[in-house]
């Protein structure tokens, strides 16, 4: 959904309407003399606690251990791949 851009007066008037768009993951701006003056974003949604997690694990996708492996070699083999890593300030 791309971003909205509206009038304060119409802002306003349509307050519920924007936090609509909020909870269907649009943001809003919000303009005064067709200058941006505010933007209406969606929350960033709380991070579960562990013990929400701990509940949720069992029904979440796992990797069979022939596919972890596969997967850890796959990461070993990327790293072996990248060129070491050289700080700027070393550079020179």
């Amino acid at each position: 959904m791309s971003e909205k851009t509206m009038p304060v007066s119409e802002a306003a008037r349509n307050f519920s309407r924007l936090v609509r768009r909020a909870e269907r993951r649009a943001s809003t701006i919000i303009t005064r003399n067709g200058r941006p003056v505010a933007r209406v974003v969606p929350a960033k949604p709380k991070a579960p606690t562990g013990r929400e997690l701990a509940k949720i694990w069992p029904k979440l996708f796992h990797l069979t251990p022939e596919e972890a492996e596969s997967f850890a070699a796959d990461i070993d083999a990327g790293r072996k791949s990248l060129s070491p890593l050289v700080s700027p300030w070393e550079k020179y």
